[in-house]
């Protein structure tokens, strides 16, 4: 089927093309209809309106861990850089193991 379509559309021009690649755009279309079933579902919608409230809160979660791995990071790079140089040789370096073992640690 694909190599006759492909084979009408160089031997009769850019109008097959244009008429296939409209065809190919309204079946992409038709996933957009999953938006009108999510949007009666009740349990969909409060799920999205509790993330949308907790926005502020993960960007202070964020910015609290971002902050701790950065000094964790620099505290290792300081405790470490005499003892062990070849593990933190640099301060990013180091805030990788800093923020790893926030995360893993708890």
């Amino acid at each position: 089927m694909i190599i006759i379509l492909i084979r009408v559309h160089y031997e009769t021009g850019s109008n097959v093309y244009l008429v296939l690649r409209l065809l190919r755009i309204i079946r992409f279309i038709r996933i957009f209809k999953l938006y009108r079933i999510f949007k009666s579902v009740q349990t969909l919608r409060i799920l999205a309106s509790t993330l949308k409230e907790s926005i502020p809160d993960f960007i202070i979660i964020l910015t609290f861990l971002s902050l701790s791995g950065f000094l964790f990071g620099a505290a290792f790079y300081f405790a470490e850089n005499g003892l062990n140089q070849d593990m933190f040789d640099s301060i990013p370096k180091a805030t990788y193991y800093g923020i790893m073992t926030i995360t893993a640690v708890g």
